[in-house]
């Protein structure tokens, strides 16, 4: 399997905290994962040879570490773990933090500082020198992106950015510029929306206040009620809706065949 690894495959398995093995310390592996009897109905947890930096598995878990691997990284209880927190990549607040930030600044500026971290984060995944070594005028696969690159990339900005983007931003968005203009509509797109629903609560709010004189008026009354059962019965059918949208996905992967679930992971991938 890894004999088909490039360069940058292996750079950046080596930055998620992967090294590679050598043949002779593979085939030992394997002759002292035999020797411990462990087979598949044991019972026991499961055996994976592996040479783990944890050094890289630490800073590479601000952005995107697997569950499997947290309790595999013992972060230190000095210097370091306070340096990580502070980073901008890790630290439960960092996300939401970043979001805001980016939010709160003028369209020109926004678009600039997301430009500039999707470009940063692109040559961090491609093992580039640094930001100014890609070329934002060629295309992610002209980059040298892949699929895997691609879903490490969408990781890394989704964690800075607190958003959740589709598997193949990448390649849907397929430049840094119009990947630049979909990140920065969709924090746009927050701030609309929660602008939105702060207005429907304060229409709610001003109804409650109201409340009492309209208790006393039976016109007022009857026409307010029946208003509330027209929101409140678009609000059920909303909720039906993508209750069944859910229900007929889920239906549908559980009743798709490997043929149909890679078919669909190629299209969306553009493979």
């Amino acid at each position: 399997m890894a004999g088909t690894l490039s360069d940058a495959d292996r750079r950046r398995l080596a930055r998620q905290g992967f090294t590679p093995l050598t043949a002779a310390d593979g085939l030992a592996l394997l002759d002292l994962a035999v020797g411990t009897g462990q087979g598949p109905d044991a019972g026991a947890a499961l055996l994976v040879p592996a040479r783990l930096d944890r050094t890289a598995l630490r800073e590479h878990g601000g952005a995107a570490l697997p569950p499997v691997a947290t309790t595999l990284v013992a972060r230190p209880a000095s210097g370091p773990a306070r340096r990580a927190a502070g980073s901008g990549t890790a630290g439960s607040g960092a996300p939401q933090g970043v979001a805001a930030r980016l939010t709160a600044l003028e369209p020109a500026e926004r678009d600039q500082a997301i430009r500039e971290l999707v470009v940063a984060q692109a040559a961090l995944v491609l093992g580039l020198p640094g930001a100014e070594s890609v070329e934002i005028s060629r295309s992610f696969r002209e980059l040298g992106f892949d699929s895997l690159t691609a879903v490490e990339l969408r990781n890394r900005i989704g964690t800075a950015t607190g958003l959740r983007l589709g598997a193949a931003v990448v390649f849907d968005h397929p430049t840094p510029d119009a990947l630049t203009a979909h990140i920065s509509r969709q924090l746009g797109g927050a701030v609309v929306e929660e602008n939105s629903v702060l207005q429907a609560f304060s229409g709610l709010e001003k109804v409650e206040s109201a409340l009492a004189r309209i208790l006393q008026d039976d016109a007022a009354r009857t026409r307010v009620a029946a208003r509330v059962q027209e929101l409140l019965a678009a609000l059920r059918t909303a909720e039906t809706v993508d209750t069944a949208e859910e229900i007929s996905v889920a239906d549908r992967i559980e009743a798709a065949g490997d043929d149909d679930i890679f078919d669909f992971i190629d299209k969306e991938l553009g493979i």
